[in-house]
C-alpha cells in the first residue's frame, strides 16, 4: 500500500508539500497540485483517516516534550513517533527537559506562542495546579495523569507488575527483590513497586528494594545490588536495560538464570529480543502507543472536548527464559 512518503517521492516534492494538497490547506501551485493529484492517482494512494482529520492544524510541527534521552524507551517511542508523524506529514519538535518542572514549562509557553499544532508531553514532572493553564491546548501526556482535561496515553502498570510479581514468587523461594527509581514520587516505577509490594505481602514474603537514584553509573550500582543479594533468587526490574546489565553481570559469575535465580523486568524493548537468555518482561505495545497519542491529540486538535481522561493501551508478557 502506498504511502504519503511514496507520493512525495514519485511527485519529486516535499510530504509537507502533499499534506497540503490533501488538506486543501497552504499554498501550493496549480502546476504542483496536478501533479501531486497524478502521483496519488497513478499509486492509488488512500489518505489514512488520521491524515484528514488533522487538516485543522496551524503549522505542520508538533512539538514532543521528553524527560530524557538516556532512557532506552523513552527512545524508542521517540523513534516511533517521528516515523507515524512523518507518514501523516508531520515535523517532530523535540525538546528535552531532563526531569526540569522549569524547563518544562518554559517549553510548554514557547509551544504555546509558536502555535505548533499540538503538543506530546512524556512522563511529565508538571503539577496539576501549573498545569492548568495550559489545559486548553492540543496537548496529551503519555505515562502521567496531569489533570482531568489533558488526555493521558498508559499502560496498566500495576496490573501489570502484579501479573509478573506473581510468576516471580512462583518460581522462586528466597528472598526477592526490586530494582528501579524506587524514590521517585512521579516515576511510573512507583505503580510497579507498589504491585510488587502488595505480592509480597499477601504471600508472606520477604523482598527488599533497591533505588537508583543518587548513582552516576548504572553498572556500578547493579555490581552492587549483585554482591549484596545472595540471599535472594528473584529480581523484579522496573526496566529491561537494567535487567539486562544485571544478567551480565551474573552470567560473569557463572549464575544460571532461570535455575538459580529468577528474573522479570518491564518495557519489552527491541533490543532485547535477540539477546539471550530471553527477558521475562511486560512488553509496551510501542506502535499502539504511538498511535494512540497520535489519535488523542488529533481530536484534541479538532477542538474534541470528549477525549477521555485516561487512553489505556494493552500490554502483554513476553514468556522469556529468565523466568
Amino acid at each position: 500500500m502506498a504511502s504519503i512518503k511514496d507520493v512525495a517521492k514519485h511527485a519529486n516534492v516535499g510530504i509537507a508539500t502533499v499534506s497540503r494538497v490533501l488538506n486543501e490547506s497552504g499554498s501550493v501551485s496549480k502546476e504542483t497540485r496536478e501533479l501531486v493529484l497524478q502521483s496519488i492517482k497513478a499509486l492509488g494512494y488512500v489518505p489514512n483517516e488520521l491524515a484528514r482529520n488533522f487538516q485543522k492544524r496551524q503549522t505542520n510541527f508538533i512539538g514532543v516534550i521528553a524527560p530524557s534521552l538516556t532512557h532506552r524507551f523513552t527512545s524508542e517511542l521517540l523513534s516511533q513517533l517521528e516515523q507515524d508523524l512523518s507518514d501523516l506529514g508531520y515535523f517532530l519538535l523535540l525538546f528535552v527537559s531532563n526531569r526540569d518542572v522549569n524547563k518544562e514549562i518554559d517549553y510548554l509557553e514557547r509551544l504555546k506562542s509558536q502555535q505548533v499544532a499540538g503538543t506530546i508531553i512524556v512522563a511529565p514532572f508538571i503539577s496539576v495546579e501549573r498545569s492548568y493553564q495550559f489545559a486548553d491546548l492540543p496537548l496529551v501526556a503519555f505515562d502521567r495523569i496531569i489533570n482531568p482535561k489533558i488526555p493521558c496515553v498508559h499502560v496498566d502498570n500495576y496490573k501489570a507488575a502484579n501479573e509478573l510479581s506473581v510468576r516471580l514468587l512462583s518460581k522462586t523461594k528466597k528472598k526477592v527483590c526490586f530494582v528501579g527509581f524506587a524514590a521517585d514520587p512521579k516515576s511510573d516505577a512507583q505503580k510497579r513497586l507498589l504491585a510488587f509490594k502488595d505480592v509480597c505481602k499477601k504471600a508472606n514474603r520477604e523482598f527488599t528494594v533497591f533505588d537508583m537514584i543518587g548513582y552516576a553509573s548504572d553498572f556500578e550500582f547493579l555490581s552492587e545490588v549483585f554482591q549484596q543479594t545472595k540471599d535472594c533468587d528473584g529480581y523484579f526490574f522496573a526496566c529491561d536495560y537494567h535487567a539486562q546489565l544485571f544478567l551480565n553481570i551474573a552470567l560473569n559469575h557463572d549464575i544460571k538464570i532461570g535455575k538459580d535465580i529468577f528474573v522479570v523486568s518491564f518495557d519489552g524493548l527491541k533490543g532485547t529480543k535477540n539477546i539471550r537468555p530471553l527477558l521475562t518482561t511486560a512488553v509496551q505495545d510501542m506502535p499502539a502507543i504511538s498511535q494512540a497519542l497520535i489519535s488523542a491529540l488529533m481530536r484534541r486538535i479538532n477542538n474534541d472536548q470528549d477525549v477521555p481522561e485516561e487512553i489505556e493501551v494493552p500490554y502483554y508478557i513476553q514468556n522469556g527464559e529468565t523466568c
